[in-house]
């Protein structure tokens, strides 16, 4: 197999990085034994990814070549493109990345689209990035703070205490939770 296009990740500095981007390979060669292909970034409308792929596909070892698929990507974790995925989705919710940070990624794939209303959606329903769902639940309570109802009253408080981790499994049913290795990303459910 020959290489004849760069599927080298093209970034040098480590801020860009996680900048989304897709490895976009021609068909028609990867079918000829030739791994042609280039790194576009993602965070651009779609007819400028549409334009790199042009670009790609002109340089290709097979003439006339048309057909591009993803055959690699960075910068999407947790949401994961398919290698058809549509130019429309993939500039959405890169640039939403750009926009909003790795929230974003987590918020398109718990949703499982990356449909407009989606990220219409998203500010609306994100609730926070936690070290766990139990860190939330108790933010959450001393948020309420003293209710002037007293929903404990003063001579009990100092005998109550409350299992934040269980709140918060509980509180879980109704939130959308995706978690990554820096902690636990939180929605509203719809």
């Amino acid at each position: 197999m020959t290489t004849t296009s760069n599927n080298e990740k093209p970034f040098d500095n480590p801020s860009e990085q996680d900048t989304p981007a897709i490895y976009a390979a021609c068909l028609a060669a990867c079918n000829n034994g030739d791994l042609h292909g280039d790194w576009i970034y993602a965070d651009q409308d779609p007819e400028d990814i549409q334009r790199d792929i042009n670009k790609m596909l002109r340089r290709s070892p097979v003439p006339r070549s048309e057909e591009w698929a993803i055959h690699d990507y960075q910068g999407f974790t947790p949401w994961r493109p398919h290698e058809h995925e549509t130019l429309q989705a993939l500039s959405r919710v890169a640039l939403g990345i750009v926009e909003h940070g790795p929230a974003y990624a987590h918020w398109v794939s718990c949703q499982g689209t990356a449909e407009e209303e989606v990220t219409e959606r998203f500010e609306d329903a994100y609730l926070g990035k936690w070290d766990s769902i139990a860190d939330y639940a108790e933010n959450l309570v001393a948020d309420i703070g003293d209710d002037p109802d007293g929903f404990t009253p003063s001579w009990l408080a100092p005998y109550v205490s409350i299992d934040y981790a269980a709140l918060g499994r509980d509180m879980a049913h109704d939130m959308y939770a995706s978690e990554d290795g820096h902690g636990i990303h939180l929605f509203r459910a719809d």
